[in-house]
Formats: C-alpha cells, sequence, structure tokens
C-alpha cells in the first residue's frame, strides 16, 4: 500500500494535518486482551480492540482526539480497489473526518 496510496501527496499532506499515524500486531492485540481484559485497558487500547477484526490481516482505524473509533478500513478491501486504491483510501480518511463512520456499520 505504501507503494501507491502513500506516494500521493494529497494523501500525505492529509496525513500530516490531520492525523496520528501507528501500527499494532493483530497478535499483540490479541494478546493485550486476553492478559487485561477489555476492562483493564488503557483507553487507547480499548479503542483500537473495539475496532480490530480477529481474522483480518491489516486494519487502518481512524481515532478521534476523544478516543472514538471513527472509521475501520481492512486494507484488503483497498487492494481490491487496485484501480484506484488512492481515491479509495482518501475517501475513507475524509469520510471519517465527517463523521460518517466507514467500515463500522451499526458498532
Amino acid at each position: 500500500m505504501r507503494a501507491v496510496v502513500l506516494s500521493n501527496d494529497r494523501i500525505i499532506e492529509s496525513l500530516n494535518e490531520k492525523f496520528v499515524n501507528t501500527w499494532v500486531l493483530n497478535t499483540d492485540m490479541k494478546r493485550l486482551r486476553e492478559a487485561n481484559g477489555i476492562d483493564g485497558m488503557q483507553p487507547l487500547a480499548r479503542t483500537i480492540i473495539s475496532g480490530w477484526e480477529q481474522y483480518s490481516p491489516v486494519d487502518c482505524l481512524v481515532i478521534s482526539p476523544a478516543l472514538e473509533l471513527m472509521g475501520r478500513q481492512p486494507v484488503h478491501e483497498l487492494f481490491n480497489a487496485i484501480n484506484n486504491m488512492e481515491a479509495a483510501y482518501r475517501r475513507f480518511l475524509v469520510e471519517s473526518l465527517e463523521g460518517k463512520r466507514p467500515g463500522l456499520g451499526s458498532r
């Protein structure tokens, strides 16, 4: 994804201005959840866990400054939109900021 989506200047500018980017291994999240239980976690970890899908290889999550989960995008869905991956990723970011909660359904 980096070679395609993250080579777009508009996306890089938007990420740098509006987001804090990080990553967490799914295996680490599973161990954290099992060790502490959801109530024993720090608020940010709890928010990440609430958006975590157990068998998804990589998910992009948008989290508000108040630690509210605003959007979830499985990366494999971006690869399904390979002809327009940049537009799909940018739309995900914009819709998250607009409060449309993409990828969250009724969560």
